[in-house]
């Protein structure tokens, strides 16, 4: 889980395989609103990296996305 983004209406989650540096895939919905998410079907022995990336309304009149400002390590068992 996460904190809520004050400007946020939504979030995209993602995952790596590898590494803070590496390619991004999405793996919550389109109009993600929720702060938690449980990913499921990984494979074991394997670390993930994940970013939460907070989206603004299609409405706003600025960017669609923010940068996320870190990203966390998760190895499974």
């Amino acid at each position: 889980s996460w904190n809520a983004s004050a400007t946020g209406a939504g979030y995209q989650l993602q995952r790596s395989l590898t590494g803070a540096a590496g390619t991004w895939s999405t793996v919550t919905p389109t109009g993600y609103t929720s702060t938690s998410y449980t990913d499921r079907g990984l494979t074991t022995l394997t670390t993930y990296w994940y970013q939460v990336i907070a989206t603004i309304p299609s409405t706003a009149p600025f960017s669609q996305t923010s940068v996320p400002s870190t990203s966390l390590s998760v190895r499974t068992r």
